[in-house]
């Protein structure tokens, strides 16, 4: 996966793209320029990269299609909206979603979310929401989750001390608790089962696989957590 962010950038450098990728996706990527953004690219204008730099950042990681980033942006014209997810096929839909609507507040990246994060000021980030990452449910896979101890006390960095957010959404339930358990553990507080982050438009942001799993009448477990104080 990391492969076709590099390709990308390399193309966007000036190369020429290995003879065995013909993917469509990989050669419009290159038409987003200022939409969709390569992992070095993010690497230099991470503290900077909206047209208004004052608003708050929202980041949400996984972003597939681009559906969530958009209804973030259109909803909450005040606030950056940040879409990262690693395939250029997803990347690139959600971008030329973007660019359809001529939005200045939503931006699309192609990277791993951790090194994404890493890039960001201390205490610059307003919101991260994960919504349905990969469970990898057997015992030998729970080394693949993005979300333990690491990734939380990166993301405690980065966040805004004073109001800022992690919202996750799931529908494994021993996903959910593993995170419960380490939050708690991390000192990170937690809001009731259905409660959304403060400043954002009361919306549901329904992801589509919540949709799916709704209409199966399965259960959907989600919080938000709040990095630790002091």
């Amino acid at each position: 996966m990391r492969q076709a962010g590099m390709l990308v950038e390399r193309m966007k450098n000036g190369e020429a793209a290995p003879e065995k990728h013909f993917n469509p996706y990989l050669y419009e990527a290159l038409e987003h320029q200022g939409i969709l953004m390569t992992g070095s690219e993010w690497a230099q204008h991470a503290a900077n990269p909206f047209p208004d730099t004052n608003q708050p950042l929202l980041v949400e990681v996984g972003c597939y299609m681009g559906k969530n980033v958009l209804e973030f942006a259109q909803n909450n014209p005040n606030w950056n909206v940040l879409g990262i997810d690693i395939t250029y096929k997803r990347t690139v839909k959600a971008a030329r979603k973007i660019k359809s609507l001529g939005m200045t507040n939503a931006k699309i990246l192609i990277s791993d979310a951790r090194q994404a994060l890493a890039e960001l000021p201390p205490g610059s980030l307003k919101g991260l929401c994960v919504f349905f990452p990969d469970p990898w449910p057997k015992k030998k896979q729970k080394k693949n989750r993005l979300l333990q101890e690491p990734f939380l006390k990166l993301l405690a960095e980065k966040l805004d001390p004073k109001d800022g957010f992690f919202w996750f959404k799931t529908d494994s339930e021993d996903y959910f608790q593993c995170v419960k358990e380490l939050t708690t553990q991390l000192k990170w507080g937690e809001s009731a089962p259905d409660v959304l982050p403060q400043g954002l438009e009361p919306l549901p942001y329904t992801t589509v696989f919540e949709a799916l799993f709704m209409g199966k009448n399965l259960p959907i477990y989600r919080r938000v957590f709040t990095p630790p104080q002091g």
